[in-house]
């Protein structure tokens, strides 16, 4: 075993993941694109729509007015929109008792492969199926194992426990793909 590594995860620390991955991947910002463009070709359809069945009146006049200060709003405020949502969906799975993360963990970094151990199982991972490696100014390290799920380091955590430098090298040669994000 190179490093070994005891982690504590918080609600705020998966949170801070799932508000990365929506936001700073390429698949979040995608998914942010296709939906800005699907609202607005929806908009763009009901607008047209109202209008051919309507006639321009009164009320369709108001219905444009709407759904094109909806489109507006929703391109301004739409990662806001998406940020509370995620928050909303942590919050439902805390009430019926079911987060997808384990709050305490041993990482085991070997020459070939990542071991983690929970209350409830031990996973191994070869570092070969490791995606990419983002690392989020002094606050995150996400070791990608697929394009939606990571292993979440709180970079704090990595203190007293280990030797940073060697972990770093060690780490950063282990995958391709290292990107380096602003906190």
């Amino acid at each position: 075993m190179r490093f070994h590594l005891n982690i504590t995860l918080t609600e705020e620390d998966y949170l801070a993941f799932n508000i990365f991955h929506a936001m700073e991947t390429t698949a979040g910002k995608k998914t942010i694109r296709n939906s800005r463009i699907l609202l607005i070709s929806v908009m763009a359809v009901s607008i047209v729509l109202l209008v051919l069945i309507l006639g321009w009146t009164m009320l369709s006049g108001i219905c444009v007015t709407l759904l094109g200060l909806l489109a507006v709003l929703y391109t301004i405020f739409g990662k806001r929109i998406i940020k509370h949502n995620i928050k909303e969906q942590i919050s439902r799975l805390k009430k019926t008792g079911t987060l997808p993360f384990d709050t305490v963990a041993e990482l085991a970094f070997y020459d070939d492969k990542i071991v983690e151990i929970t209350a409830n199982k031990r996973t191994e991972l070869s570092y070969d199926a490791l995606e990419r490696i983002c690392v989020v100014g002094n606050r995150y390290l996400y070791l990608y194992n697929s394009s939606v799920t990571a292993y979440i380091i709180p970079i704090p955590q990595l203190a007293g426990q280990l030797d940073e430098g060697a972990f770093w090298n060690f780490i950063s040669q282990k995958c391709k793909s290292v990107e380096l994000h602003s906190s």
